[in-house]
């Protein structure tokens, strides 16, 4: 009936890996030297409705937001092949920005002078506040004493 929420749509039964987490690495860090010699391993999960292990790669082997963040490579749980390669640095202009806003608004993009330059900008914000509340209380002090008069 209109004006009811329909119910949610059912979620895929996890599928269980065939293969174990240092399988799958081995798999997608073979892929990840080939592609560039200097990327660690950094972070891993499974996804039991996709049967996928994604896996992370940069540069310091930390999961950390360097530029545009980890190059993932997905393999499946079950016959171990690489399905998927996520590559945030040879993607498109758009896929690029939408990559870079955590790491831009966290301050990680630049490292620790990109950290400095946000927690600048929280005190900017601050003063603006602040000079804001300031200058509205003065002008309602003026305003009281020209009524006064």
């Amino acid at each position: 009936s209109p004006g009811r929420f329909s119910e949610p749509p059912d979620r895929p039964a996890p599928v269980a890996a065939a293969i174990t987490y240092a399988q799958a690495l081995t798999l997608a860090s073979a892929a990840a030297v080939h592609d560039e010699p200097r990327l660690r391993p950094a972070v891993a999960s499974y996804d039991a409705g996709a049967g996928a292990y994604r896996m992370g790669f940069t540069r310091s082997g930390r999961r950390d937001y360097w530029w545009l963040g980890p190059i993932y490579y997905y393999v499946d749980g079950r016959s171990g092949r690489l399905i998927a390669r996520d590559d945030p640095y040879g993607d498109s202009a758009g896929r690029h920005l939408l990559r870079s806003l955590y790491p831009l608004h966290s301050g990680r993009m630049f490292g620790w002078i990109g950290r400095l330059i946000v927690f600048l900008l929280g005190f900017v914000i601050v003063e603006q506040c602040v000079t804001g509340a300031w200058v509205w209380w003065r002008k309602q002090k003026a305003k009281a004493l020209r009524k006064a008069a």
